[in-house]
């Protein structure tokens, strides 16, 4: 896979961009922080990860939202697959759209779920994600750690460098072959089974599960048998009891009905007191009422008496409280005159101090007035002089910038290119370099120069030398001579002789935009929330109220003394607070009064009405007490209480003789042995029905269970469960024999895999020795990790190692990784932002190690530090800016 054009919009913090990869081995991407060259590998991810459709929603998805934007992540890239070279993109959130271009080798264009699935079905059959992956750099990750365990086109790649014969035809199917079968019947996490086996062994189990309620059912069948005999007998002797229990009644019944004449004369007895008791008690109501009447009189009487006195005293209190409130109201008429006076005086001295107040207003306003328009004018100088300055901070900084690119490439010139020096030992020399003679005289000054580009010198036309630079000079020669000429170019746009003089200019424009910074703060303080306009008008507005507020005579016109004025309304409101305390004082009599002689005018009505309440009822007492004495007099009411009185003791006397015949008759003992034999009688025959209805249902229920054919189902069960269990031996037969091979060919395949260390550890060191010198080499587990580094007869676990080594191994092992699978099919190697631990020297062999990169495949770095990476020949570096 490579990729050749990325297209991201609208992705987090990415507006708009896209890079174009070059067909250079290394790609240097070189930016600030934050200006999204991460994004672009998440972009990418997102892209080729078939679960993120355009209509998906996502957390992962949902991450790509743009930063206070409300637009869809849209993500393009033009990559080469295998035989394929297309143009792929997704949009999510916001219009999802997929579309899918294929270039070559046929054209073709899909969208929508269509462009989804040819994409996945490319990628399923040429992409190897597990590699895809492992060939990832961060720094925010394990630093040497890297994951191939499950990278087919490694494992191919290693089988082929190693000798095994795994992958030759027929291998592999061999081996799918026997995994399939294993996995017909064991998991392929923990071998526990599954598919055949485990429905085999379910099946089992279901016919046991059969068999046991089979058996279960015949094994009730036969206890319902015998729980119908036993309630046959149980229904037996409960008849019997009954019979018992009913004879017993018909005795207890007997003997209560020779009890009944008893029980009728007790009766008549009881009622008789009862009538006698009544009557007396009507006769002592009649008396006792009468008496009630003849004391309610007598009181109504008394109360009549008091509530006349209660009208006499609270018509005295009333007049007394009205003479108060009318002294109260005369004294309160006076508070407020007086009040009103010195509210007056006051009101004129307020007055006073308002025009005072208003002349100080408009002395104010015009002073600010004019100290607002000097700021003007000092403002637009400083701003006339801010427009004269050329060098801000910004074309100071592009400035700058130009000049540590420069720096950057003088410095890889001078560690790549030849120096050349020629000096005279004896005698004089003509020396003829690219065709310019030099002159050497002996002794002199040794002529030195910089070989840059194929050089030819000849010495006194009798030698010549042909001087040719390292690989690559001449372009680093080149550049640094473009950096010159823009660092030229921007120095003349500014006026400015070097980066220093541009410096001094920066620092006048910005003394100059502090100055006309200063200047609008002050102007905005003096005018505060308003132009100078706004204040003009606020100034005449004022000065037309003072004039209309002046004294028409002009004897009166003068400047207002405030200190005065205030002076003059302080004493009015010192005068004024002690009146107004005094009618608020007045007020609370006058309405304290007034309400105390509401009361009293309340409660001599309320005494009025009371007293007439007392007549009236005096008045119906006794009339009452008239109409019934009319009836019947006192007298006679006494006598008729003594007649029931005889009669009520005659019959309570009878009642007690007829109680004690009862008692000694023991009627009570008689009823209760009624009673319960009775109650013996219901609860037997209650049992009975009982018995009865158990009875007639467990014969309903063996009836049922007599045409189901419960032995039948039962043997039939029995012979179902055996047939399973002959089924089940047999397929755990070709369970074992799958796990059996699977497990052979699992401990041959690994052990052909141990042989996958060598040619890994060797692609490793390959590398590894050009940057640590002969003396390097490493450990390689067998799966695949490094676990020591060999150097100088030193030997370090790799946990140990500092971040910088761990670092450098890291990108070691990813680079031997894609040279291994480079012509199987190789990916990207994407290195972000790496060797920050790095020394100079060991980035100059770096760049020695990715100079020779063409046999490893597509490598992209990403950095926010670029000369870091100028030592790699032949990279080609892009540049994102902020």
């Amino acid at each position: 896979m490579r990729l050749h054009r990325l297209h991201l919009r609208n992705v987090k913090g990415v507006e708009d961009r896209s890079v174009t990869f070059p067909d250079a081995p290394v790609v240097v991407i070189e930016g600030p922080n934050e200006v999204g060259k991460s994004t672009f590998v998440e972009a990418l991810d997102r892209l080729l990860d078939p679960r993120a459709k355009a209509s998906s929603r996502a957390a992962t998805v949902q991450s790509l939202q743009p930063v206070g934007l409300d637009a869809g992540p849209h993500v393009e890239a033009e990559f080469s697959i295998g035989e394929h070279r297309v143009i792929f993109a997704k949009r999510w959130l916001r219009q999802p759209s997929t579309t899918l271009q294929i270039l070559q080798p046929a054209p073709g264009q899909f969208t929508g779920e269509a462009a989804q699935q040819r994409m996945n079905a490319i990628l399923d059959e040429y992409l190897d994600r597990p590699l895809f992956e492992a060939l990832r750099f961060a720094q925010s990750g394990p630093p040497g750690h890297i994951d191939l365990s499950d990278s087919a086109v490694l494992e191919a790649a290693l089988d082929g460098a190693a000798g095994a014969d795994l992958h030759t035809e027929g291998g592999a199917d061999l081996l799918a072959a026997v995994e399939q079968e294993y996995l017909r019947y064991y998991t392929a996490s923990h071998g526990k089974p599954t598919g055949d086996l485990r429905a085999a062994i379910a099946g089992v189990q279901a016919a046991q599960d059969e068999a046991v309620l089979a058996h279960q059912s015949l094994a009730e069948a036969e206890q319902l048998i015998a729980r119908r005999d036993a309630a046959a007998a149980q229904l037996g002797l409960a008849e019997e009891t009954l019979g018992e229990r009913q004879r017993e009644l018909d005795r207890a019944r007997v003997e209560v009905t020779g009890m009944s004449d008893l029980r009728e004369q007790h009766r008549a007895a009881r009622m008789r007191a009862e009538a006698a008791e009544a009557a007396l008690l009507g006769a002592q109501r009649d008396l006792a009422s009468r008496h009630l009447l003849i004391q309610a009189l007598a009181e109504r009487k008394t109360e009549m008496t008091q509530r006349a006195e209660a009208v006499t005293s609270s018509a005295a209190r009333a007049q007394r409280r009205s003479n108060e409130l009318s002294a109260a109201q005369e004294r309160l008429n006076r508070a407020r005159a007086d009040c009103l006076k010195a509210q007056a005086d006051a009101d004129a001295a307020d007055d006073s101090v308002s025009d005072a107040q208003l002349a100080l207003e408009v002395a104010s306003l015009t002073q600010r007035l004019g100290e607002a328009e000097q700021l003007g004018v000092s403002l637009q100088a400083a701003r006339e002089t801010l427009g004269a300055q050329q060098v801000s901070e910004a074309v100071l900084r592009q400035i700058t910038t130009t000049q540590q690119a420069l720096e950057v490439a003088e410095a890889a010139v001078d560690a790549a290119s030849t120096t050349v020096e020629v000096q005279a030992l004896a005698g004089q020399h003509q020396v003829s370099l690219d065709g310019e003679a030099l002159e050497l005289t002996s002794p002199g000054d040794p002529a030195v120069f910089e070989v840059t580009s194929p050089t030819e010198v000849v010495l006194n036309d009798a030698v010549r030398f042909q001087i040719r630079p390292v690989a690559d000079v001449a372009r680093r020669a080149e550049q640094r001579d473009t950096l010159r000429a823009e660092m030229r170019g921007q120095l003349d746009a500014v006026g400015a002789s070097d980066v220093c003089a541009a410096r001094a200019l920066a620092a006048a424009h910005g003394h100059a935009l502090a100055e006309e910074s200063k200047l609008s703060q002050d102007l905005d303080t003096v005018l505060g929330l308003q132009d100078e306009a706004q204040l003009r008008a606020a100034l005449e507005d004022r000065r037309a109220l003072l004039q209309a507020e002046a004294p028409a005579d002009p004897a009166q016109r003068g400047a207002p003394d405030l200190d005065q004025a205030r002076l003059a309304h302080a004493q009015a409101q010192q005068r004024l607070r002690p009146m107004r305390k005094a009618r608020e004082a007045a007020e609370d009599e006058v309405a304290g009064l007034r309400e105390q002689e509401a009361a009293t005018r309340g409660a001599r009505d309320v005494a009025r009405a009371r007293h007439s309440d007392a007549e009236t009822e005096r008045t119906r007492a006794l009339r009452m007490l008239e109409q019934e004495r009319s009836r019947i007099v006192d007298l006679d009411l006494e006598v008729a209480v003594d007649a029931p009185r005889s009669e009520h003791a005659q019959a309570v006397k009878d009642l007690a003789q007829m109680r004690e015949h009862l008692r000694q008759a023991r009627v009570d003992d008689v009823e209760a042995r009624h009673a319960e034999a009775d109650r013996l009688a219901v609860v037997q025959a209650r049992a009975l029905k009982a018995m009865r209805a158990d009875f007639h249902e467990i014969r309903g229920r063996l009836e049922m269970t007599a045409g189901e054919g419960r032995q039948e189902n039962y043997d039939r069960a029995a012979q179902a469960f055996d047939d399973a269990r002959r089924g089940l031996d047999a397929i755990e037969q070709r369970a074992r024999a799958a796990r059996q091979l699977h497990s052979t060919l699992q401990r041959h395949r690994d052990r052909a895999h141990a042989s996958y260390v060598a040619p890994y550890a060797r692609a490793i060191e390959k590398l590894g020795v050009q940057m640590y010198g002969e003396s390097f080499s490493i450990t390689v587990s067998p799966d695949l990790v490094i676990t020591h580094r060999h150097l100088h007869g030193s030997s370090v676990p790799f946990a140990q190692l500092s971040g910088g080594a761990k670092e450098q191994l890291g990108i070691l092992a990813r680079l031997a990784v894609s040279s291994l699978v480079h012509s199987r099919g190789g990916v990207p190697v994407i290195i972000d932002d790496a060797l920050g631990y790095t020394d100079p020297e060991r980035l100059r062999r770096v760049g020695t190690v990715l100079g020779s990169s063409e046999s490893m495949g597509q490598i992209i770095f990403l950095t926010c530090t670029p000369a870091r990476y100028a030592g790699i020949a032949g990279a080609h570096t892009m540049s994102l800016g902020a």
